[in-house]
């Protein structure tokens, strides 16, 4: 049920996001939606694997970030295309069928599951960079932002095939990466 009912969130706001307005919530949980045509307009661009996995040292404020941005990003794309292909399919069953039922039980055959799934994924990595980011002790948070990108690349890597099909990247070295 709460596949079901994220599906359905998500699919009215990419109904909006669609008409150009703008989506805005309190936790700026989806708020990405509004930018979906830069986000499916993004390519993989990493050169080598160091710059994959690389911690980058930001000397304002003496904090310390990782490719954790990145990730989200990925995160983004993913729930965008998937969102645009779950929309396409609907439109196409609606098309094909009069009952809501169906068409709402078909979809969720295709790609509903996945969709929910990525979006609860880029829901964690988004907010558990930002309790990370309040932590101070330097060695704790390096730990705790290595544990969270291993956790947001490990469950990429269920869904790198998207990444080709939906023209992310045609480079063989980003499924490599993820692996």
């Amino acid at each position: 049920v709460l596949i079901q009912q994220t599906t359905k969130w998500l699919l009215k706001l990419w109904t909006s996001a669609l008409q150009g307005k703008t989506i805005q919530f309190p936790l700026s949980t989806a708020n990405f939606l509004s930018e979906t045509d830069e986000i499916l307009n993004q390519r993989f661009s990493v050169t080598c694997f160091a710059n994959f996995t690389a911690i980058r040292s930001v000397h304002c404020y003496a904090h310390y970030t990782t490719f954790i941005s990145d990730i989200v990003a990925y995160y983004r794309w993913l729930t965008c295309y998937l969102l645009k292909l779950t929309y396409d399919k609907q439109v196409s069953l609606r098309k094909q069928e009069s009952s809501t039922f169906f068409v709402n039980n078909s979809n969720q055959v295709y790609f509903s599951k996945s969709l929910a799934t990525v979006y609860f994924l880029h829901y964690v990595v988004q907010t558990a960079n930002e309790v990370i980011s309040c932590v101070t002790d330097y060695s704790s948070k390096e730990v705790l932002l290595k544990l969270l990108s291993l956790f947001g690349v490990w469950n990429l890597r269920k869904y790198a095939h998207y990444f080709y099909q939906g023209n992310y990247t045609n480079d063989p070295n980003f499924g490599h990466y993820i692996e």
